[in-house]
């Protein structure tokens, strides 16, 4: 992806233009490949059914074998009451996994290190002529590449939630998952990026996409929610962006309106953005100071 400001354009007026232009042209890279989308729909709805499957039977446990019944996922517990764990009954754990799932597959596992190699080699391209824009039209460009992707995902969330477990438990809160979902993806992009970009200073930081995956698994509340966490480490991981990419889309579309949550998603943004901005204009220049 090359982004190029025109001779005599004045940057600061031409940032919008380019971050948009940097978009779109990810966005209808991927939009049109239909196979590929198709592709990774199926990959996230197998992912999603495992462990939503895994999940029930663990309500079921938990509250001696009751939370299953014939009718559906959820069942009835003991006097009538809806089994849960954590206040997550069955069928909002579903729509919980359903939307953080949507968040994070369809980002590429290793993005830190697809980014960082080209930094490490040098072999990078400086594509503004201030420093301070390097890297942002790369993270527009990646959030169109993925956006379709994790929407396409998240539809394919929706139908399997109603079909195997149910209706969304409140739709003001499903509805707030969905920009809560483009925020999640979004800054899940600039804070890999942010990351690839100790590349300057690091050289090789091939590992370091895999330490940031086990973070947002746990602290990011992929594989179990905040609320299930011990309790020294809840506030630990509520405390961090970790869990603005993944435990806040997954908590809104389990039925929590919550709209506080949206509003830290934007905090972290605009950290992330600015974190991004600020480490490629040190490293380019750093870079620059090396080659003369």
């Amino acid at each position: 992806m090359t982004a190029v400001l025109a001779r005599g354009d004045d940057p600061v007026v031409s940032l919008p233009r380019v971050l948009w232009r940097s978009f779109t042209a990810g966005f209808n890279l991927t939009s049109t490949d239909k196979a590929a989308l198709a592709a990774r729909a199926w990959f996230y709805a197998v992912v999603t059914s495992v462990l939503a499957s895994m999940w029930r039977i663990a309500i079921s446990v938990n509250n001696n074998g009751s939370g299953v019944g014939e009718s559906g996922v959820g069942g009835s517990g003991v006097d009538g009451v809806e089994p849960s764990v954590a206040g997550y009954t069955a069928v909002a754990i579903f729509w919980y996994i359903a939307a953080a799932e949507a968040a994070l597959i369809p980002v590429p596992s290793n993005l830190i290190e697809q980014v960082a190699k080209p930094i490490a080699d040098e072999s990078v391209e400086v594509w503004f002529s201030r420093p301070v824009y390097a890297g942002l039209p790369t993270v527009l460009f990646r959030f169109g590449q993925i956006l379709p992707v994790s929407l396409a995902c998240a539809l394919t969330g929706c139908v399997l939630a109603i079909v195997l477990a149910g209706p969304p438990p409140n739709l003001v809160a499903l509805l707030l998952a969905l920009p809560a979902l483009c925020l999640a993806v979004l800054l899940s992009i600039a804070m890999q990026h942010t990351f690839a970009g100790l590349a300057f200073w690091l050289g090789d930081i091939s590992g370091m996409w895999l330490v940031y995956h086990r973070t947002v698994f746990i602290l990011g509340g992929l594989i179990i929610p905040l609320e299930t966490l011990p309790s020294w480490l809840e506030p630990v991981a509520r405390a961090m962006p970790f869990m603005a990419t993944v435990y806040v889309p997954g908590r809104l579309a389990s039925g929590h309106v919550e709209p506080t949550l949206i509003v830290r998603q934007l905090f972290w943004l605009v950290i992330a953005l600015g974190a991004v901005a600020l480490v490629y204009r040190r490293g380019e220049e750093r870079m620059c100071r090396r080659n003369l």
